[in-house]
């Protein structure tokens, strides 16, 4: 997600709890074309497509709620957000913005970066990004 953010690409994410299966993965050259194939499956999968579909706009990580086991470890390296209108998929987010802008370099960016960011910048980034292609 850090890449994503720095190249100013809104995403919304969402982490669950579960089973994982990998099935098959394959690359594939064509010419001047790469094709990738990943074939995984699971409850972990489904859970955190939920989360992510919970319908909150924006560049987000939700939280499905049979995480909660696992809080207080993710508290330890992001703080959390409780939804304004949570759902059966998420009750909380990851707060990886803050509310007052990163000095250091003039960019927003995410709270790792810096220790100060804001999310609105990105937003406007993204915006134009998408309007000039």
């Amino acid at each position: 997600m850090q890449i994503l953010v720095t190249n100013q690409v809104p995403v919304r994410m969402g982490i669950g709890r579960g089973t994982f299966h990998a099935e098959h993965f394959s690359h594939t050259n064509i010419g001047k074309s790469l094709i990738t194939q990943a074939l995984f499956f699971g409850t972990a999968i489904v859970r955190t497509h939920a989360a992510e579909q919970c319908g909150g706009k924006g560049m987000r990580v939700f939280l499905h709620p049979l995480v909660e086991p696992d809080l207080s470890l993710i508290q330890k390296r992001v703080p959390l957000l409780d939804l304004p209108r949570p759902s059966k998929a998420a009750q909380r987010e990851l707060k990886r913005f803050s509310d007052r802008p990163c000095t250091e370099s003039g960019r927003m960016v995410p709270l790792s970066a810096c220790g100060g960011g804001t999310d609105a910048g990105v937003f406007d980034g993204s915006a134009r990004a998408g309007a000039s292609r």
